[in-house]
């Protein structure tokens, strides 16, 4: 395991979020080459990021609750529930 503040994290970190960008520029680069308006695509593609980051924590929560013992943290999944659906409801 990649010890915390170490370089190798350090790296990992800057190598996951190199990715990212490239991945979400080339998102919106492709929805604007289909033909998809630039504001509507920057919306879909921030939507789909939060939905990204709402999963992760997630999962990370989920696992720090699962190293210390305790089951799933009941409001986790009623916090995402709740995160999808004011995401749905505002695209």
């Amino acid at each position: 395991m990649i010890e915390p503040g170490s370089r190798g994290r350090r790296v990992t970190i800057a190598v996951v979020v190199v990715l990212a960008v490239v991945l979400v520029s080339g998102f919106v680069v492709a929805l604007d080459d289909a033909g998809v308006p630039m504001p509507v695509a920057l919306v879909l593609v921030a939507g789909l990021v939060c939905l990204v980051a709402i999963a992760t924590a997630g999962v990370v929560g989920y696992r720090a609750s699962r190293r210390e013992g305790r089951g799933v943290v009941p409001s986790m999944g009623r916090g995402l529930r709740t995160a999808v659906r004011v995401w749905w409801d505002l695209g």
